[in-house]
C-alpha cells in the first residue's frame, strides 16, 4: 500500500526549497516589523512625555556601623540621626521604590508574536489544501486612552509624597535623638550636682567630727550628719544608674551597639542655642509632613482616574499571515479584539480607589490641624518655660551662695544647730537640681519648636 505522504527525497524539490526560503524571509520581515513597531512606540512615548524619566536612584549610603566618639554634642547627635541612623536610611528607601513604580507606570504593554505549523491529520483536506499550513500572528495590546498618562501622574505624586515623607520621618528621628541627648545631659548634670553635695557633706562630717572630739558638738549632730551623707550617696548612685539608662537609650535611637555617649555642653547654653528656632516666619504649608500628606492626597485622587480608565474594555490590534505549501496559497488578516466587560466590570477597584482618596483627604486635614496645634503649643510652652526659669534665677538661684555662707558661719559660732546647717545645704543642692530641671525643660521645649516646624530634618544646631 502506498504511503500518503511523499518521501523526503520527493518533497525536497527546488520549488519546495524556494518556498521555504520565502517563508524564512517573511518571518524575518515580520520580526523586523515588530522591532520597528517597538522602536516607534518608544519614540512616541518619549515625545508625548515631557517629564524626563527619573534617573536610577543612587545606592543608599551604607549606615555607619562603627560607634562614633564617646563625647558628643547636640549637633553631632542630630547629624548622626540624619546621616548615620539606619532608620533614616530605611526612610530614604521609600523614594527609590516610588521611582521604580514610576518606571513601571511609564511602560507600554508588550506585543505577542506567534509562529505555528499545521498539518493534515486525517480525513479529507477540508481545512486547507496542501502538505502543511504555516501561520505567523502578531498581537499588539493597546492601553485605554489616557490610562498610561494617569498612571504616570499618580506615580509622580507618590514619589513626591515618599520624598517629603522621608524628610518628615528624619525630622522625627532627629527630634527623638535630640530629646534623648537633652535627657542624658540633664542626668549628667544631676550627677555633677550630687557629687558636689556628697563632697560638701563629707567635708561637713569632718568638721562636726572634729567638734565632737573637742566636746563642742553632740553625738546626735554626728549621727544626723552621717545619715544625711548616706542619703545623698544613695541619690548619687541612683543618678549614675540613670545616666547609664539614658546612654543606652540614645545609642539605641541612633543605631549604635555598645556605645556609651557622653553629652558635652551646658543646659543653659544649649537652651540659648536653640532659641533661634522661635524666631522667624514659618509657613505651615512647607512642613515636610504636610507636603507629604498633600502629595499623597493628590496621588490617591489620580488613582481614581486610573481606576476609571482601567474600567474601559481592553482591546488589541492583531495581524495574521497564513500560507500553504504544495499547492502554495497565502492569506492575511487584520483584526481588532475588544474585551466584553460582562463578568468583571472592575467597579470594586474604582470604589476602593475612591475610599482611599477620601482617606487621604482626611489624613491631610488631620495632619494640618495637628501640625498647626503642635507649633502653637510648643511655642507657648517654650515662652512659659523661659519665664519660669528667669523667675527662679532671680528669686532663688542668685541667693543660694549667700544662704550657705550664712548657715556655716552661724553653726561655727554656735548660734544654730546642725539641722539648720544641713537644711541650708539640702536647700541649696535641691535648688541646683531644680535649676537643671528647668533648664532641661526649656531646652526640650525649644527643641520641640524646631521639630514642630520641621527644621531638624535638614538643619544642624550649633
Amino acid at each position: 500500500m502506498s504511503s500518503r505522504w511523499p518521501e523526503p527525497s520527493a518533497r525536497a524539490s527546488p520549488r519546495t526549497g524556494r518556498r521555504r526560503f520565502a517563508l524564512a524571509a517573511r518571518i524575518a520581515f515580520v520580526a523586523l516589523a515588530l522591532a520597528a513597531l517597538i522602536a516607534a512606540g518608544r519614540a512616541a512615548r518619549a515625545a508625548d512625555d515631557p517629564t524626563p524619566a527619573p534617573a536610577s536612584p543612587p545606592a543608599p549610603a551604607r549606615p555607619v556601623t562603627a560607634a562614633p566618639p564617646a563625647e558628643t554634642t547636640l549637633a553631632d547627635v542630630l547629624r548622626l540621626a540624619r546621616d548615620a541612623n539606619p532608620r533614616a536610611q530605611l526612610a530614604r528607601l521609600g523614594p527609590a521604590l516610588a521611582d521604580a513604580d514610576r518606571r513601571t507606570a511609564a511602560e507600554f504593554p508588550n506585543p505577542s508574536l506567534a509562529f505555528g505549523r499545521e498539518k493534515p491529520h486525517g480525513g479529507e483536506q477540508t481545512l486547507f489544501t496542501g502538505d502543511y499550513l504555516d501561520d505567523v500572528s502578531l498581537d499588539v495590546p493597546l492601553p485605554a486612552p489616557g490610562l498610561r498618562g494617569a498612571r504616570k501622574r499618580a506615580a509622580d505624586q507618590a514619589r513626591d509624597a515618599a520624598q517629603s515623607g522621608a524628610l518628615a520621618r528624619v525630622n522625627s528621628l532627629a527630634a527623638d535623638a535630640g530629646a534623648a541627648f537633652v535627657a542624658l545631659l540633664r542626668s549628667q548634670q544631676d550627677v555633677a550636682v550630687l557629687t558636689n553635695a556628697q563632697s560638701e557633706l563629707e567635708r561637713l562630717h569632718e568638721v562636726v567630727a572634729a567638734r565632737r572630739a573637742t566636746g563642742v558638738a553632740s553625738e546626735y549632730d554626728l549621727l544626723r550628719l552621717e545619715v544625711e551623707v548616706a542619703t545623698w550617696r544613695s541619690r548619687l548612685d541612683e543618678a549614675r544608674t540613670d545616666v547609664l539608662d539614658k546612654q543606652a537609650e540614645l545609642a539605641a535611637l541612633l543605631g549604635f551597639a555598645c556605645w556609651r555617649p557622653v553629652a558635652v555642653g551646658e543646659l543653659g547654653s544649649l537652651a540659648d542655642g536653640l532659641r533661634r528656632f522661635e524666631t522667624g516666619e514659618f509657613d505651615l504649608a512647607t512642613h515636610p509632613a504636610l507636603v507629604a500628606a498633600t502629595a499623597q492626597q493628590a496621588s490617591a485622587e489620580t488613582k481614581v482616574e486610573v481606576a476609571e480608565r482601567e474600567r474601559w474594555p481592553a482591546f488589541s490590534v492583531d495581524y495574521d499571515h497564513n500560507k500553504t505549501v504544495d499547492p502554495y496559497g497565502a492569506s492575511q488578516r487584520f483584526g481588532l479584539t475588544v474585551e466584553v466587560p460582562i463578568g468583571n466590570t472592575r467597579r470594586g477597584a474604582l470604589d476602593h480607589a475612591r475610599v482611599e482618596a477620601d482617606q487621604a483627604a482626611l489624613e491631610r486635614r488631620l495632619t494640618e490641624a495637628e501640625l498647626g496645634t503642635d507649633v502653637a503649643r510648643s511655642e507657648a510652652v517654650a515662652a512659659e518655660r523661659q519665664q519660669v526659669l528667669e523667675r527662679f534665677d532671680a528669686q532663688v538661684g542668685r541667693r543660694l551662695p549667700q544662704l550657705q555662707d550664712m548657715a556655716e558661719v552661724a553653726y561655727r559660732l554656735g548660734n544654730t544647730p546642725i539641722v539648720e546647717l544641713l537644711d541650708a545645704a539640702r536647700t541649696r543642692y535641691e535648688a541646683q537640681l531644680d535649676q537643671a530641671t528647668l533648664q532641661a525643660e526649656l531646652a526640650q521645649a525649644r527643641l520641640d519648636v524646631a521639630a514642630a516646624r520641621g527644621a531638624l530634618g535638614a538643619l544642624g544646631v550649633q
